[in-house]
């Protein structure tokens, strides 16, 4: 938390388009939740004899769910071209301020360590910023959102059969831990062993 809040202080000037990405984030994943509701409705109208009034409402509900379905991908257009817009002019800025840091190194500092090294400190390592502001923030803003959302229209539905779905969650919960634990180490070492 410590690095993400220092990291933080290098979007001055980029907070603008990364609160953009992120409301557009969550206008999309609401929609998402919209989706499902008409097509219950639709399903509905559908399952009724259709008469001259229930026809009129299959095309509003069709209509309406077009709509909305098209107006969830601009927002996720928009979210996906404006997080790696102010990602990648994020990494830029960081790489030159890395470049310059390292511009008041000593000779000595730079005879004792490896090229690749340094290649990765200024070239990969400011890449995963842009995996950081441009996939997983949006993406884990939008599980959430969706994760709550589904959640509170299961229990609403049926609060039995919600309940039932949640059991595994502490299990998947965990093995995700477990996965982070064992494999990061592993992933650390085999970067280190692959820059030699």
């Amino acid at each position: 938390m410590k690095l993400l809040f220092r990291l933080s202080r290098e979007t001055v000037g980029y907070r603008f388009l990364l609160a953009m990405a992120i409301l557009s984030t969550i206008l999309a994943a609401g929609l998402n939740l919209v989706v499902p509701r008409i097509q219950m409705l639709l399903i509905d109208r559908i399952s009724i004899i259709v008469t001259d009034t229930a026809l009129s409402a299959i095309v509003r509900l069709a209509l309406l769910m077009l709509g909305t379905i098209l107006l969830r991908e601009v927002f996720r257009g928009a979210a996906n071209i404006i997080a790696h817009q102010a990602a990648w002019n994020l990494v830029e800025k960081v790489r030159v301020k890395v470049y310059a840091k390292m511009q008041t190194f000593t000779t000595e500092y730079f005879s004792s360590v490896h090229t690749g090294d340094l290649m990765s400190r200024v070239v990969s390592d400011t890449a995963t910023l842009e995996q950081l502001y441009a996939h997983l923030i949006p993406d884990t803003i939008a599980n959430i959102i969706t994760f709550v959302g589904v959640s509170v229209i299961m229990f609403t539905i049926n609060p039995g059969l919600a309940a039932l779905t949640c059991i595994p969650i502490p299990l998947i919960i965990f093995l995700g831990w477990f996965y982070q634990k064992k494999i990061r180490p592993l992933s650390a070492t085999a970067k280190n062993t692959s820059e030699r």
